[in-house]
């Protein structure tokens, strides 16, 4: 059975505190910037691997991966993804490596929408049916 990397989303919505004023908040956030970032790359990657962008067994570079989708020759939709998946790859680092991060609502929902964007448009584009 293959990983659904949806299920990082649902960990990283019950991960998203109460309140936002504790050590342990602090943590918790930088835990859902993390985990949205992770469903949305995950999932672009094998979006690109179904598409022949990439080799199936590569580990593909994370800033690779979302320039892969805003090549000149993507759909609007696939650059718009790759914009995003940027973006929140940038708020990601914010959380993993910086000491000053803003752990704050704010942080959280904007990761969890960015995630949500890509991951819905994934999986609509899924469902069409090859040209």
């Amino acid at each position: 059975m293959s990983w659904n990397w949806d299920e990082y989303v649902g960990l990283a919505r019950a991960l998203v505190p109460k309140t936002f004023s504790s050590v342990r908040d602090q943590a918790r956030v930088r835990s859902v910037v993390s985990r949205a970032y992770y469903a949305a790359y995950n999932s672009a990657k094998e979006y690109a691997i179904t598409k022949a962008w990439t080799p199936k067994k590569r580990r593909i570079p994370h800033g690779e991966l979302w320039d892969l989708f805003q090549h000149r020759e993507r759909s609007a939709e696939e650059k718009e993804i790759g914009a995003t998946g940027s973006g929140l790859m940038d708020d990601r680092h914010e959380a993993d490596y910086d000491v000053e991060f803003a752990c704050a609502k704010k942080a959280c929902d904007a990761a969890l929408q960015r995630a949500d964007q890509i991951l819905t448009w994934l999986k609509g584009a899924r469902a069409l049916p090859p040209p």
